[in-house]
């Protein structure tokens, strides 16, 4: 059974919740955009819940977009990567807002960078994102490459994700959610994920299912989204039978849940 209604026109909804105003129309039409690359970038090595980073580079040592440092070998953490290619400098130490202590590692920017502006759009978030792929790959290298990338939640907690996405044989996953519901006053980022990239979240959601060996994955949107459901309801022909996504893809009523 479904949790939600479907595409036909029914609204699923929950107990709770209220109704603010929205404000989302100042960025809803608004398409992403990448920011210029700063001159220089601080990099916590405390991202995610868990054991801070140790470094892995050095100051002076030269780094490249993407690469690896800082790493902890506990199980509860998360690598971090350099957001930029640039040069190490010497580390420091940030405040976070909840008043720990984590060390930081500064990297100036090389004026020229390996991506940039749509170029790093594109690396991200574009290409084909085959939606018949997921079943070629084992569930533990699915664990492994979420690790390996640092992919932590982004509820608030940015709990690892790896962690997340490990079978347990005492509790067996069925249904996969993907959380369309962006409730939240004037936030509309996972909005124009949708519509702009929504290849990229039928995939993701299928990796996640092939992991977890869930029997399906739902979509779940709130109804103010009529663009993200139309995105992701044209990719319903593109998915192959047996791959797990359900026909009941659902409307949920749009309310708050601080």
């Amino acid at each position: 059974m479904s949790l939600f209604g479907g595409w036909s026109g029914s609204r699923g909804s929950f107990f709770g919740g209220i109704h603010p105003p929205e404000h989302k129309q100042r960025t809803a039409e608004e398409p992403i955009e990448v920011v210029p690359t700063p001159a220089e970038v601080r990099i916590s090595l405390l991202q995610h819940l868990g054991a801070v980073c140790d470094p892995l580079i050095k100051p002076r040592e030269e780094v490249h977009l993407g690469a690896e440092i800082g790493r902890s070998e506990k199980f509860i953490s998360a690598p971090v990567h350099a957001s930029i290619s640039g040069t190490a400098m010497r580390a420091t130490v940030a405040t976070l807002p909840n008043g720990r202590h984590v060390p930081v590692i500064p990297i100036r920017a090389y004026e020229t960078q390996p991506l940039a502006d749509r170029a790093l759009y594109d690396a991200m978030l574009g290409g084909s994102w085959p939606l018949g792929e997921a079943e070629q790959f084992e569930p533990g290298e699915i664990v492994e490459s979420a690790r390996e990338a640092g992919l932590v939640g982004m509820g608030g907690a940015a709990f690892p994700t790896f962690v997340k996405l490990m079978r347990q044989a005492d509790q067996p996953v069925d249904t996969v959610l993907v959380n369309g519901c962006e409730c939240e006053p004037f936030l509309t980022a996972d909005y124009r994920m949708m519509v702009e990239a929504p290849r990229a979240i039928v995939a993701g959601g299928l990796l996640v299912r092939r992991a977890l060996g869930a029997q399906r994955v739902l979509l779940c949107i709130e109804d103010n989204k009529p663009l993200a459901v139309r995105a992701l309801r044209e990719l319903r022909g593109m998915r192959p039978r047996g791959s797990g996504f359900s026909r009941d893809e659902g409307l949920v009523t749009s309310r708050y849940r601080g």
